[in-house]
């Protein structure tokens, strides 16, 4: 039997101009719905988004190019940026 996954999310933030990578936030979501969609090229926050697939299907256009994101996929992109990421309609969500 599948055990539900608990969402939370955490947040990082530092006051600092060091020019360092730091961790912003984590958290975990479960998406069951093809509403999920981020459209990056109109984003106006700068940093970058890893994702990791669990379960189910994603999806991520980028450059013009579709890449399947299934369990144990992972991406990173940067914000802003020519990429879209979202749950397809064909996903067994």
């Amino acid at each position: 039997m599948t055990q539900p996954f608990p969402c939370h999310s955490v947040g990082f933030y530092f006051a600092s101009d060091l020019s360092l990578l730091t961790l912003k936030g984590v958290g975990m979501q479960r998406v069951d719905s093809p509403d999920y969609s981020w459209d990056n090229r109109t984003r106006k926050d700068q940093h970058c988004v890893l994702q990791y697939c669990i379960a189910g299907e994603g999806a991520l256009d980028m450059d013009g190019i579709h890449h399947p994101v299934r369990p144990g996929d992972a991406f990173i992109i940067e914000l802003p940026g020519n990429s879209h990421y979202y749950l397809p309609d064909s996903s067994p969500y």
